[in-house]
């Protein structure tokens, strides 16, 4: 089992290659893959490899809408996200 606490925990943890995860390049991601966006403030899963500059993701606490807080808004949707927003691939091993 992987523990991931916080989106600066399991940078740290990708980018050392510890507990359970090493970090992987954006052009290699593979749906199952947790990404840390914005430095750590939202936690997200890859729900495909990416296409170009995007990437679809599966969230929890977002909003449905691009208006609304993306961190903290209390619902499940599914999202594209820009390279830009992606801090941290981490996947588990």
């Amino acid at each position: 089992t992987t523990w991931f606490p916080y989106g600066p925990s399991i940078m740290a943890d990708a980018k050392a290659g510890r507990n359970g995860v090493r970090e992987v390049a954006f052009d290699q991601i593979e749906e199952g893959d947790v990404l840390v966006l914005w430095g750590g403030a939202h936690v997200v899963t890859a729900a495909a490899k990416p296409v170009g500059e995007l990437i679809e993701t599966g969230e929890g606490n977002t909003s449905p809408n691009d208006g609304d807080s993306q961190a903290d808004g209390g619902c499940v949707a599914m999202k594209h996200r820009s390279r830009s927003d992606v801090s941290c691939v981490a996947r588990p091993y």
